[in-house]
């Protein structure tokens, strides 16, 4: 799921697209045109924190693309108090995906893996990842995964 079928126009005046943007662009649009022939379903629109939840809850894993700079783990928070994100960045946006793999409704926390760290599971308020998540660059780009064998008819 994603706002943006193709690449936002107005990145192109961001400094963290400006190298790369024509090149990707062509590549980018020809990825969304092909995916549903390679089995992928692509929908436009903006997914909610309990469209995540409740993916979380019933179906598995939630690849989320977020600024860098705003994922902030609470948990390396309290470990390492001078690591103010879970990404050193200079820009004002850096892309970087994460995988949701948990929840707890009563602490409202996700849990996920970031693939900068080995073998540590992060935890984010649903606020910040809401803002991490939603940051201009994202176009909130949202990948559900979903268990095939779980989808097949028995038939």
């Amino acid at each position: 799921m994603t706002v943006t079928l193709g690449v936002d126009p107005g990145f192109s005046a961001e400094s963290f697209y400006d190298h790369v943007l024509s090149k990707d662009a062509q590549r980018v649009l020809v990825r969304f045109q092909e995916a549903s022939s390679q089995g992928v379903v692509v929908e436009q629109g903006a997914a909610t924190l309990m469209d995540i939840v409740s993916h979380l809850r019933e179906e598995g894993p939630v690849i989320l693309l977020t600024n860098a700079h705003l994922l902030i783990c609470t948990r390396c928070a309290r470990a390492m108090p001078h690591l103010r994100s879970c990404l050193p960045c200079s820009p004002p946006y850096q892309g970087h995906y994460i995988l949701l793999i948990g929840f707890d409704m009563r602490k409202t926390h996700f849990y996920y893996r970031n693939p900068s760290f080995k073998n540590r599971i992060c935890c984010i308020s649903f606020s910040k990842l809401d803002e991490a998540r939603q940051s201009y660059g994202t176009d909130e780009d949202v990948i559900f995964i979903y268990n095939t064998s779980k989808h097949q008819s028995s038939t």
